[in-house]
């Protein structure tokens, strides 16, 4: 008699880090006779409050629970993102840990059935994140998780991202009595030159010392493009008149991903300037920059593990002249 096939279930998500009631969802589909493949969110991305543990780190806690994963990088767009998946596996049901990634799954996913993990789930998962970067507790966790977590995360590395997420903390609850919850706007600037891009390394929280684009919060009185042109001027010291920054503009952007930032909801105008041929003079950093660099474009886009949050999703997609459909 021919035996039925095994039915591939997909999980996605991000484990910062794996607790026991994820291990157990995941050993509950394998007991109900399903081969389970972990798909992780985030290859190359950098540590970070929200993200303290590399793709490998993640990799390896999904072992000694006695699966296997793959990591895969950060795309921009429902169809981008959908295409990852059904290279994985096209035909399988799917276990959702992070629906801020893959939301679009249980309206487009055609392989098979999608659950999106609960609440408790996840909330057990940021309380051991958190109890590890205050004070290296681990909670939450198996023993063999925990040695992970110990290996990865030294108390030098921790204090900083408990930090940070202190910072965040306090910063959302500096809005928390808004009727409703604000729509922070933004503008980003990618310059280039010839064939070098200009960053900046971030002098403050979040994203300390990580690498990101010139730009800044929109203030209420300037447009957009004031805005940017205003961010280009402070953050590099460029002196360049508001008619050649507005000839030199190539195109821009919206970046409305909902979890783009851990700051809240974030919604940025990236613009793109090639100053190619122009006379400019000596840059100097702006306050809140720890310092700013010309980089070749081929360096560029090899630094995702460099690059503040989606800085360099951005930068990757103005660069290569971005499929417009990868936002519908």
């Amino acid at each position: 008699m021919e035996l039925p096939l095994t039915r591939v279930c997909l999980v996605i998500g991000r484990f910062h880090p794996l607790t026991l009631r994820c291990e157990a969802l995941l050993k509950a589909k394998c007991e109900a006779g399903f081969d389970v493949k972990v798909c992780i969110i985030g290859a190359n991305a950098p540590r970070s409050h929200r993200y303290p543990f590399t793709a490998e780190e993640q990799i390896a806690m999904i072992k000694v629970a006695g699966f296997e994963a793959i990591a895969i990088e950060e795309v921009l767009g429902r169809q981008a993102r959908h295409a990852q998946f059904v290279s994985v596996a096209p035909e399988a049901d799917i276990l959702l840990f992070d629906d801020a990634y893959g939301r679009f799954l249980q309206e487009d996913w055609s392989g098979g059935s999608v659950e999106a993990v609960a609440a408790p789930n996840l909330s057990e998962m940021e309380m051991a994140k958190n109890r590890l970067l205050e004070s290296g507790t681990f909670e939450y966790v198996s023993e063999a998780v925990g040695q992970i977590c110990d290996q990865s995360l030294s108390p030098e590395m921790r204090a900083p991202l408990w930090q940070e997420q202190c910072y965040i903390s306090e910063y959302r609850k500096s809005w928390v009595a808004a009727p409703y919850p604000p729509v922070l706007v933004t503008a980003d600037i990618l310059i280039q030159c010839v064939d070098k891009v200009l960053l900046i390394q971030r002098g403050g929280m979040p994203g300390k010392g990580l690498w990101a684009l010139p730009g800044g919060f929109l203030d209420a009185d300037e447009t957009l493009f004031e805005a940017a042109f205003r961010e280009l001027r402070e953050e590099t010291g460029l002196d360049l008149p508001y008619e050649v920054a507005k000839a030199s503009l190539v195109r821009n952007r919206v970046f409305d991903d909902p979890s783009r930032s851990s700051r809240g909801r974030t919604v940025t105008h990236a613009f793109y300037f090639d100053l190619t041929g122009q006379t400019m003079n000596e840059l100097r950093a702006g306050d809140d920059a720890a310092a700013l660099k010309w980089v070749s474009t081929e360096e560029a886009l090899t630094m995702r593990s460099q690059m503040f949050e989606d800085h360099f999703l951005m930068l990757e997609y103005l660069l290569t002249e971005g499929d417009e459909r990868s936002f519908d």
